[in-house]
C-alpha cells in the first residue's frame, strides 16, 4: 500500500523525450469536464493514474482525507491505486478542464 504522503504528488511537466521513456503505458484517455457537470462523485481505480492537465483553470482535486489541491495547466499528477478522489470547482470563472489520463497496467 502506498504511504499517504505519496498518494498524490505533483510532477513537473513531461518533455517529449521523457514521455517516451516514462514507465506508464501508452493506454490513455482524454477527459473533458465542464463546471456545470460538477460536483463529481467520489470514485477510485484499481490502477494508478498519471494525470496531465492540458487546459482549464479554477479546478481542484480532492483526495479522501487530504485538503483539496489546485490543478495547474501543464502539470502532471499521480493518483495512487485505490485512492478515493474527485474533481471540484468553486470558481464561477472556471473553464472547461481537459485532462490526459494514463493508467498504470
Amino acid at each position: 500500500m502506498t504511504p499517504p504522503e505519496q498518494q498524490f504528488t505533483e510532477q513537473p511537466p513531461l518533455q517529449s523525450e521523457q514521455q517516451q521513456s516514462y514507465s506508464y503505458p501508452a493506454r490513455s484517455t482524454v477527459q473533458h469536464h465542464s463546471p456545470s457537470s460538477l460536483p463529481q462523485q467520489w470514485h477510485r481505480h484499481n490502477k494508478a493514474q498519471l494525470v496531465t492537465v492540458q487546459s482549464g483553470n479554477g479546478w481542484l482535486i480532492e483526495l479522501q482525507g487530504k485538503p483539496p489541491m489546485q490543478l495547474l495547466e501543464g502539470s502532471t499528477y499521480i493518483v495512487a491505486e485505490w485512492v478515493r478522489h474527485r474533481l471540484v470547482t468553486n470558481d464561477a470563472s472556471a473553464t472547461e478542464l481537459v485532462l490526459v489520463v494514463r493508467f498504470n497496467d
